[in-house]
């Protein structure tokens, strides 16, 4: 992917908040915003991996859930997915972190991510570490 094709995008922050789209409209608390915005970030990173990863990764993730909602879960993760190929289909930037912060009742958010000639080997050491698409639930789930 040649750099002038990025540039043609807006930060990354927006095209997260593109992603989830409709999602983002609903929210009523910077704890369901973060969830929102994690599941966005994992959907974008795992639209960039083979079918196959991608199934796995989404059955793993939805199992962090209640039962009653995995289905749920999967179907936005799913919906994540579709929209990031429809959004930016060439763009292999990966999602390596997002910061989200709140003020006068507005929340703002960062994302960091790494073009694909640098992802190979930042993703062979958040592996190494145990954080390769490893998204902190516990703190926003309802249980």
């Amino acid at each position: 992917m040649e750099k002038h094709y990025l540039e043609k995008y807006d930060k990354s922050s927006q095209a997260l908040i593109n992603i989830v789209g409709i999602y983002a409209e609903k929210v009523e608390s910077l704890d369901q915003f973060t969830l929102l915005a994690m599941m966005g970030q994992f959907s974008w990173n795992v639209s960039l991996l083979a079918l196959g990863q991608q199934k796995k990764f989404i059955r793993d993730f939805a199992r962090k859930f209640p039962p009653g909602n995995r289905d749920t879960i999967r179907s936005m993760l799913l919906f994540f997915i579709d929209r990031k190929k429809a959004l930016y289909p060439e763009d292999g930037r990966f999602m390596i972190d997002i910061s989200i912060s709140e003020r006068k009742s507005t929340y703002y958010l960062k994302v960091f991510t790494l073009f694909p000639e640098n992802a190979a080997n930042a993703i062979e050491e958040l592996k190494k570490n145990g954080k390769f698409l490893n998204i902190p639930l516990d703190d926003f789930l309802i249980k």
